[in-house]
């Protein structure tokens, strides 16, 4: 994503009048650049003919995505692709909860890729910390910037004001710690007037963990 469309972005959040005043409107301007990287090299489209959302690596051949995703795909099978990527990939589903409105997809053909991974693990977040979500709305990448208003480490929902468009389901919520690290805050599933909810990374772990996915080893 360029500079410009990046600080387009930004500034349509701005003037929506989504950005949280717990935090200053200068940290919205630019969405770093290891952010852009993660989200173009692990986020993916999720494809079928009656609709469409987002996915992301887990590991390189497991993807997490939203149950309500998962349940457009015609006998739990589909196809998924991202604007970097020359060709889609089958994919199917291999485990889900409609609990948490979560579901695992598997890409079999994805083995050699080597995506990058945040560890799955529930966090503590600031409220007001600036967080970053996207995923594949209408059918374009876009990643947006905005603020944690609200977070439940392991049930519930945590809740923050970035944008969310049709196709961002599934697509992965995160925040930029001091060092520069990325770390998940969670699945985006639904928006809600003026915010977004997300699954916690801590049920997205007890979900993954429930049904044996920390035995692999390609699983962190």
């Amino acid at each position: 994503m360029k500079d410009s469309l990046r600080k387009w972005v930004a500034g349509v959040v701005l003037a929506l009048g989504m950005a949280s005043c717990l935090q200053p409107a200068q940290a919205l301007e630019n969405i770093p650049e290891n952010v852009v990287d993660y989200y173009e090299d692990s986020v993916w489209a999720v494809s079928a003919p009656t609709g469409g959302g987002s996915a992301f690596h887990i590991s390189p051949t497991f993807l997490i995505t939203n149950a309500h995703v998962a349940a457009i795909l015609p006998k739990g099978r589909g196809h998924i692709w991202r604007n970097s990527s020359l060709r889609d990939y089958e994919v199917e589903v291999v485990a889900v909860s409609q609990v948490y409105d979560l579901a695992v997809l598997y890409c079999p053909l994805c083995i050699n890729m080597t995506p990058k991974l945040l560890k799955v693990e529930g966090h503590w977040f600031q409220l007001g910390e600036a967080t970053y979500g996207g995923g594949y709305g209408f059918g374009i990448l876009a990643i947006h910037a905005g603020y944690i208003q609200s977070f439940n480490w392991w049930m519930g929902s945590n809740i923050t004001d970035t944008i969310a468009q049709p196709g961002d389901s599934g697509s992965p919520q995160i925040v930029v710690d001091e060092d520069g690290g990325l770390r998940l805050v969670g699945v985006r599933t639904a928006k809600m007037d003026h915010t977004v909810l997300i699954i916690p990374a801590g049920a997205v772990r007890g979900f993954l963990a429930g049904r044996g996915f920390f035995e692999r080893q390609d699983l962190m």
